[in-house]
């Protein structure tokens, strides 16, 4: 009786047929999710910036807060800038920063500046906050109101 000797090659194939569909599969799986997440950390941003600055363009909770009962900060007194309440906020973020991060209900870097230079005790300061880091991701919004009798751009930049 004459044995047949050839290639088994049915086997092979299906192996390889098989780590290319994972193969694919995980890379069209990464490349979906790649992009949302971007998209989702971007739009959580944008989010926590808005809503720190309509916060902070309030009178706060309650409407003359220190640092001892601060429910929620807002600097706004009379539709300006109340510069007690500044120098509350600079000094709570500059004690607690992560506490203030809570207040505006966040888990990302903020950092607060005007278009004109802020004074706290008669002394420039940069901002508010942790300034943002390169290489990061980075959302900024403004807003108008006053300081000092002066018409300003309030920018809050959230990053992560």
């Amino acid at each position: 009786m004459k044995k047949k000797r050839g290639q088994g090659w049915g086997f092979d194939a299906m192996v390889a047929s098989m780590i290319f569909t994972v193969a694919l599969t995980t890379f069209y799986l990464f490349a979906i999710n790649y992009g949302k997440s971007d998209q989702n950390r971007f739009d959580d941003l944008a989010r926590d910036a808005n809503v720190l600055a309509d916060t902070v363009l309030t009178e706060g909770v309650p409407a003359n807060w220190d640092q001892t009962n601060v429910v929620a900060i807002g600097i706004i007194t009379n539709n300006k800038i109340n510069e007690t309440k500044l120098k509350n906020w600079y000094d709570l973020a500059q004690a607690n920063y992560p506490a203030t991060r809570v207040f505006f209900s966040t888990s990302v870097n903020y950092f607060v500046n005007l278009s004109d230079q802020i004074y706290i005790n008669d002394e420039p300061v940069e901002g508010i906050g942790l300034k943002p880091q390169e290489n990061k991701t980075v959302f900024r919004v403004s807003r108008f109101t006053t300081y000092r009798e002066k018409p300003v751009t309030l920018y809050v930049v959230m990053w992560s």
